[in-house]
């Protein structure tokens, strides 16, 4: 990874369906990252240490058709270009309290 973890908002700002509200921490891999045949550029990741394993996410997902096959257990992503650029949360400072109104909001 390239910087220390930063703040990038809170789940309700990355996500507008979310239910509640956490903070999140995420940074910039130094790396490309593959997803079979695509290609994400040196993506922005965020992670809680509520939740130990890693996670796609809705904001890689949307780049994609997904079809899921139950009955052979597989995920087929289908998108028209093999490199995604995806949107990067604006950066904010961390604070105590991921529920408190930020100023100027």
């Amino acid at each position: 990874m390239l910087p220390p973890a930063r703040m990038p908002g809170n789940r309700r700002e990355l996500e507008p369906l979310a239910v509640g509200e956490f903070e999140l921490r995420g940074a910039d891999l130094a790396e490309d990252v593959r997803l079979g045949a695509y290609r994400v550029p040196r993506p922005f990741v965020a992670f809680h240490p509520d939740f130990p394993l890693g996670n796609v996410g809705g904001i890689v997902l949307r780049a994609f058709v997904v079809t899921f096959d139950q009955r052979n257990k597989l995920v087929r992503l289908d998108a028209p270009e093999r490199t995604l650029v995806l949107p990067r949360p604006r950066p904010r400072p961390a604070s105590t309290d991921a529920g408190a109104p930020q100023p100027g909001r």
